[in-house]
């Protein structure tokens, strides 16, 4: 049979809702095939015993109603940590049990023990898990604060302060006699080159003028940005001014070689927009009615309108090319090569 509505609200530990049934002539003593709201009430209720001590205070007489009572439903039905204390404010009351035998009353107990003891040591693990966090945290913003640290980030070598500290660095005048080995030859010259211009007595221009993000933006107007991880992260250059210094052994075109060198050639360290190309391949192609091509040899790393001038013979010609756009892409790259290269007059 469906449950009433004071049944229900009893189960689900709805005090007011109980209240309110009880004051419109809900019937208290109602039972539900033996069951009644007090059997519901002690069976769910997991908050406190506040709607199972109303419903006593306003029926004593169901403290022991049905064939199973009240106390047996607490016993075998109530999961929640309040059961041990329903239990025991039910036998306050006199409550018997017709079913629970002494047998099933010590498993339960032991049963109850078990998870309690569960419940503290999960608790204490959890207790110290959030200690350790916050020990890690604490670390962590004592670290980020440390004059150390904040020099060594300027200098893009915050990894190796663990290494520095673990030499016994404890003042950023330390750093002037700590060991430099495990550093990368980029980030040791960095370093000592910081040491040289006095950044221990603070001056701050003893650090480096550009950052890798700097760096990033010159390899995107190089159309080199693909190299980024290569010279930053696997050979240390921080700074733009630490390209000089980089191998170019993994660069894929010798074109691209050529670009490099031409950037540095002409300033590009210093700062000087000159030394980024301008005019583009697609820019060169489209306006000679070529555009088809531009795909070609940018895939073969010819990214600006001077490097068509360097060509190679066997990237001349772009697949499915005909006979009138072969002969008027030689016209174009004699053109272009004229323009960089004046003929002697």
């Amino acid at each position: 049979m469906p449950l009433t509505p004071l049944m229900k609200a009893a189960k689900e530990e709805k005090f007011e809702r109980v209240k309110e049934l009880l004051k419109d002539g809900a019937d208290g003593t109602a039972t539900n095939e033996g069951f009644t709201a007090l059997h519901y009430a002690t069976s769910f209720n997991s908050k406190d015993l506040s709607l199972i001590q109303f419903l006593l205070e306003k029926y004593p007489a169901l403290i022991n109603a049905g064939n199973i009572t009240p106390l047996d439903y607490a016993y075998a039905s109530n999961k929640s940590a309040m059961q041990d204390d329903i239990i025991t404010f039910l036998k306050s009351k006199g409550a018997k049990a017709n079913h629970w035998t002494e047998e099933k009353e010590i498993a339960r107990v032991e049963k109850e023990r078990v998870r309690r003891q569960d419940l503290a040591i999960a608790l204490q693990e959890e207790k110290q898990e959030q200690a350790a966090k916050e020990a890690k945290k604490r670390k962590q913003e004592a670290k980020l604060a440390n004059p150390v640290y904040i020099v060594l980030k300027k200098l893009t070598l915050e990894k190796f302060y663990d290494l520095f500290i673990s030499q016994g660095v404890e003042t950023v005048d330390d750093l002037e006699h700590v060991n430099v080995d495990d550093l990368d030859k980029l980030e040791q010259n960095r370093f000592r080159s910081w040491l040289k211009k006095g950044g221990p007595s603070g001056n701050p221009d003893a650090y480096p003028k550009t950052t890798p993000d700097d760096v990033m933006k010159a390899l995107k107007r190089l159309h080199m940005e693909r190299y980024f991880h290569e010279f930053v992260t696997d050979q240390g250059a921080s700074s733009i001014e630490e390209l000089e210094f980089v191998s170019l052994g993994d660069i894929r075109y010798d074109i691209e070689k050529t670009r490099f060198k031409d950037w540095i050639a002409n300033g590009g360290l210093e700062g000087s927009e000159e030394a980024f190309p301008v005019e583009t391949t697609e820019n060169a192609l489209k306006n000679a009615g070529l555009s088809d091509y531009v795909k070609h040899f940018i895939d073969h790393g010819y990214y600006f309108e001077q490097e068509l001038c360097h060509v190679a013979d066997h990237e001349m010609k772009p697949p499915g090319i005909n006979l009138v756009k072969m002969n008027k892409l030689k016209k174009t790259l004699r053109l272009i090569n004229e323009k960089y290269f004046p003929p002697d007059e």
